[in-house]
């Protein structure tokens, strides 16, 4: 592997796995025809226009069937007993081969998503998710566990895990000036179908059967996904939302009549051709439809094939500028006329897709998402055995205390991500490693002492953590590498999910079995906190790391914005000791 003096990292002839690599994480822009765009405007043509928001009722459809995922631990006893007889515990290996292919899926699929759009890819994941399904109801049928493993694990799984990122990709490109709201709206939807699904599954059980459960459930799947996936399209070339732009400053620039721009030029996130003047001069023509023109007449600048732009402008001209591929973060200022001044602010750095992977901010981030949610994915999963075992609890109780934590979880997707609009998502994954943290270095206090309220709520609010991640992942990543690699950076980001959920799993599996079944076993109960206390030792010293890793990944304005508040909240708040020396001076 060999860097260019443009910083370009380009493999060497022989290494073909390498090309091979860095050739399918190469992600180019998707070039629409004018044809296409403006079949793209109708969403029944010549009857409905398309909206932007009609995005998200669609986006909460697809993650409401990918949510069914959840609801597997339903099915696991009716399908051992179906096949074998009895009750062995292999119809949950299912779960862990779907959750390991839904991970692999969004990993490699990503920027397959960016070059081909939301539409192909969800229609693709929707069929293979179909088929699934189908495939588990014939190996119910002729009683094939290996088949289930093969239909609803690895091509179910697979199907899941493209229809995920899907939603996700779409909204944050229609929303630059709402991505934490568009990204937990999108994946509120995945804890909302857990919720439901894993309520009408027994009844269609005992109803038709088995078999015809997973025929009749796909098909209701197939039916709403892939009349939501024709509602996902890209935006339009140069898509810019009206009164969201941000330019603010204003600064002269000294320039000669000839300059190169390299950069890219975006609003919200968003590449432009055009910004907005503020204040806007009332002689300059065009402003109207936040439209560029050079002296009147509307300027024309093409785009090369080394992406770099190339134009000449004279004083009091006002320029039009279009967007290329950078790695640089910069502001460039343009003098329009002797009292007015244009600022292009570029807000991120929009990396070249193997950039952005190979970066030391996405590493960090990686880490502190797979610590976020480590905890609730591996230790909350088994929340019902721990209220009825360790605090005697009925089975009724747990049922409640796990439907309302399902809640949190959907709740936290929503609130959270929204919330990250204004406080930072860095921030966010500040506070929320930090309370897991807290709760984690208290769990086995409570669980040694039967505290069961202070138990459960703290158990509520790691399940709200743990949900908000997914909410505030997709923003955070859209802000750090562009909406360009938002498909990809979030299809691998969540192989840490299925990393936490298999590789974790199994360990506290291991752990807990081993002490449960050693020698001094009998000295351990069914009641005895100690196999969790034990297991949650090793997760304390993981999101410990992951606290860490937050702080040096790179703040955005948001966090910024909220640190620098905070400090002048505390410098208008005296201490006591300063005023009594006020008093005295």
């Amino acid at each position: 592997m060999v860097e260019t003096t443009t910083g370009a990292v380009v493999s060497p002839k022989g290494n073909w796995l390498f090309r091979i690599i860095q050739d399918h994480y190469s992600v180019v822009p998707i070039i629409k025809s004018r044809s296409e765009i403006e079949r793209e405007k109708w969403l029944l043509p010549q009857c409905i226009l398309f909206n932007r928001w009609y995005c998200m009722p669609a986006a909460f459809i697809v993650q409401f069937c990918c949510g069914s995922l959840y609801s597997w631990s339903v099915f696991n006893k009716p399908i051992d007993l179906l096949i074998f007889g009895h009750i062995t515990n292999t119809a949950p290996i299912t779960f862990y081969i779907a959750v390991g292919f839904f991970g692999f899926a969004a990993a490699m699929m990503g920027p397959w998503l960016e070059r081909h759009g939301p539409l192909r890819t969800c229609a693709l994941g929707t069929c293979l998710f179909f088929i699934g399904n189908l495939l588990t109801a014939l190996a119910l049928y002729f009683k094939q566990i290996w088949l289930v493993f093969l239909g609803y694990g690895v091509i179910g799984g697979f199907g899941l895990g493209v229809c995920y990122i899907s939603p996700v990709s779409a909204l944050q490109k229609w929303f630059p000036e709402k991505r934490g709201l568009a990204a937990g709206f999108a994946v509120c939807g995945f804890g909302a179908g857990s919720i439901v699904v894993s309520k009408i599954q027994l009844p269609l059980i005992h109803l038709i059967g088995l078999p015809l459960t997973f025929v009749m459930l796909g098909s209701i799947y197939f039916i709403l996904m892939i009349i939501s996936a024709f509602v996902f399209r890209t935006p339009p070339p140069n898509y810019t939302l009206n009164g969201s732009e941000q330019v603010t400053k204003i600064e002269k620039v000294e320039s000669s009549n000839q300059t190169e721009l390299k950069d890219t030029y975006v609003t919200n996130g968003i590449p432009v051709t055009t910004v907005e003047v503020s204040p806007v001069p009332e002689n300059i023509e065009g402003l109207s439809n936040n439209k560029y023109t050079v002296n009147g007449s509307e300027s024309k600048v093409s785009k090369s094939e080394k992406d770099e732009i190339q134009t000449e402008f004279k004083d009091n001209d006002i320029v039009t500028v279009i967007p290329v591929t950078t790695t640089t973060t910069t502001t460039t200022t343009v003098e329009v006329s002797p009292a007015v001044v244009v600022e292009i602010i570029q807000p991120l750095s929009e990396m070249r897709l193997i950039e952005a992977l190979t970066s030391t901010d996405f590493r960090l981030i990686m880490i502190m998402f797979t610590s976020n949610i480590i905890f609730g994915l591996v230790l909350v999963s088994r929340l019902s055995n721990i209220i009825t075992d360790v605090f005697g609890k009925s089975a009724e109780v747990a049922s409640t205390v796990v439907a309302v934590n399902g809640g949190f979880n959907l709740c936290g997707r929503l609130v959270v991500s929204m919330t990250s609009d204004f406080v930072g998502r860095r921030n966010c994954f500040v506070i929320m490693l930090s309370l897991q943290v807290i709760i984690l270095g208290c769990f086995s206090t409570m669980t040694n002492n039967l505290a069961y309220w202070p138990f459960v709520i703290t158990m509520w609010i790691v399940t709200s953590c743990y949900g908000a991640a997914f909410g505030v992942i997709p923003a955070f990543l859209s802000d750090k590498f562009g909406t360009g690699n938002i498909g990809a950076c979030h299809g691998i980001i969540l192989t840490g999910w299925s990393f936490a959920g298999v590789v974790g799993g199994i360990i506290f599996t291991t752990i807990f079995d081993s002490i449960v079944g050693s020698v001094d076993s009998s000295r351990y109960k069914p009641n005895d906190p100690y196999p969790y206390n034990v297991n949650v030792w090793w997760i304390f010293g993981i999101v410990c790391i992951g606290w860490f890793a937050v702080f040096f990944v790179r703040p955005m304005k948001q966090d910024m914005k909220l640190t620098g508040w905070i400090k002048r909240k505390i410098k208008c708040c005296p201490s006591k000791n300063q005023k009594n020396y006020e008093v005295r001076t």
